[in-house]
């Protein structure tokens, strides 16, 4: 089972990143269940190669999502940037089974 959920944006220009220090970033980066509880940001990767990849890890233990959250929004706040967006849940299910 892996340890941690991991969400990667890609295709953003470099020029999106100005201002937005990694503080600023961890603090304004969260997913949100739909049942309003958050995950807070574990830890924040990035890949410079043709095209700039950020990964945002978020950690499963403790209370780890499922079926009854019903979605998760991905929210993030990146420079003058807020990039969110909303994951059905119910999409992800293989074979009666989350699969995250």
């Amino acid at each position: 089972v892996p340890q941690s959920y991991v969400v990667m944006l890609t295709g953003l220009p470099r020029q999106a990143l100005a201002g937005a220090s990694p503080e600023k970033v961890k603090a304004g980066t969260f997913l949100k269940t739909g049942t309003g509880r958050r995950i807070a940001l574990e830890d924040l990767r990035m890949s410079q190669g043709q095209a700039l990849e950020l990964f945002f890890i978020f950690p499963r233990a403790g209370d780890p999502l499922d079926a009854g959250s019903k979605s998760v929004e991905f929210v993030t706040a990146l420079g003058r940037f807020e990039i969110k967006k909303k994951f059905s849940l119910q999409d992800m299910v293989v074979e009666g089974k989350l699969e995250l």
